[in-house]
């Protein structure tokens, strides 16, 4: 195998990490490798489906199975895997499932800034 493969069954560390993600979701980076090959680097939305698995719209095609990694913060990354792919596009991108190796926690949404909460 490869160094940039990832095994197929995780490690008990990839297994044991938690992350917690808000229910409307979070703002994160995606980066991997296209159907053709080629590197990508997107920002997009990631919605926790389950304790698993989540879903995110991204432009290039992406092959099932492909591993790609998923950056929360400058200190937090997390690889997973493309479960399935939409067949249609959705406002000119492809729906994807991605399947975590650790473990998604799904928090309460995100309260609304200070600046946006109206006054009485």
């Amino acid at each position: 195998m490869s160094q940039d493969q990832k095994p197929e069954v995780p490690s008990p560390a990839d297994a044991k990490r938690v992350i917690t993600i808000p229910r409307d979701g979070v703002d994160v980076l995606v980066r991997g490798l296209t159907a053709t090959k080629m590197p990508f680097l997107e920002k997009q939305l990631l919605i926790p489906l389950d304790a698993h698995m989540a879903t995110i719209l991204v432009t290039p095609v992406i092959n099932p199975g492909t591993v790609v990694k998923i950056v929360f913060s400058d200190t937090v990354t997390e690889d997973a895997k493309v479960w399935s792919i939409s067949q249609t596009r959705q406002a000119s991108k492809w729906r994807i499932w991605v399947r975590f190796y650790g473990t998604i926690k799904i928090g309460d949404p995100n309260p609304a800034p200070l600046s946006q909460l109206k006054r009485e």
